[in-house]
C-alpha cells in the first residue's frame, strides 16, 4: 500500500469489483483504451470474470479517493515480460476522475517507488497521441520520450524514466 496526499493505493479486492466493472462500462473510457473493441469483453458476465483477474494482484493496484473511501481507478505497475529489469506503469481513472490531478499524483508515487526497487533500471508506458491526457501525465511525471509506439496501427508514443543507475553521467 501507498499514500498519496489524495489517493490510497492498494492491491485491488473483491469489494472492489462492482466499481471496476463500472469503470470499464464507461463508453469514454473503452473508447480511449479499447477502440478496436477487443481486450475489455462486451458481454457483463465475460467483462466482470476479466475485472475479477485484478484482484489481488501486486502490479495492479487501486486507487482509492481519501476524502471519499471511493475507488477512482487502478495503476499498473507490472514487470515487462522478457524484459528483466523493466517494468511497465499504466492507469484507468473514471471519468468524472479526469482533470483533477490523480493520475500524475498516482503516477508519480509508483514511478518513484519502482525506481527505487532492487534491479529495476526502467520504467516505461505507453499512449496513443490522441490520448493527450495521458501523454501530458507522462510528462509531467519526469518521463521522457523514448520513441514511437503503435496499437494496431494507431500511433502512439511510449515514455520512459531511468534509474539513476542507467543514467549517462556527467
Amino acid at each position: 500500500m501507498l499514500q498519496t496526499a489524495r489517493l490510497v493505493l492498494r492491491p485491488l479486492a473483491e469489494d472492489d469489483l462492482d466499481a471496476l466493472v463500472e469503470l470499464d462500462g464507461f463508453a469514454i473510457v473503452r473508447d480511449a483504451i479499447d477502440p478496436f473493441g477487443d481486450i475489455l469483453p462486451a458481454d457483463a458476465a465475460a467483462l466482470r470474470a476479466h475485472e475479477r483477474s485484478l484482484l489481488g494482484r501486486v502490479d495492479f493496484l487501486g486507487a482509492v479517493e481519501r476524502a471519499s473511501g471511493r475507488l477512482v481507478g487502478w495503476f499498473q505497475v507490472e514487470p515487462a515480460a522478457g524484459a528483466p529489469g523493466e517494468i511497465e506503469l499504466g492507469y484507468r481513472l473514471r471519468p468524472d476522475a479526469w482533470g483533477r490531478g490523480y493520475a500524475t499524483e498516482g503516477a508519480q508515487a509508483l514511478l518513484a517507488e519502482a525506481l527505487a526497487r532492487p534491479g529495476v533500471r526502467r520504467v516505461y508506458a505507453h499512449a496513443l497521441l490522441s490520448n493527450l491526457g495521458s501523454l501530458r501525465v507522462l510528462q509531467k511525471v519526469g518521463m521522457t520520450y523514448a520513441g514511437p509506439w503503435a496499437y494496431q496501427g494507431l500511433p502512439g508514443a511510449e515514455y520512459e524514466a531511468l534509474a539513476d543507475t542507467e543514467r549517462p553521467g556527467p
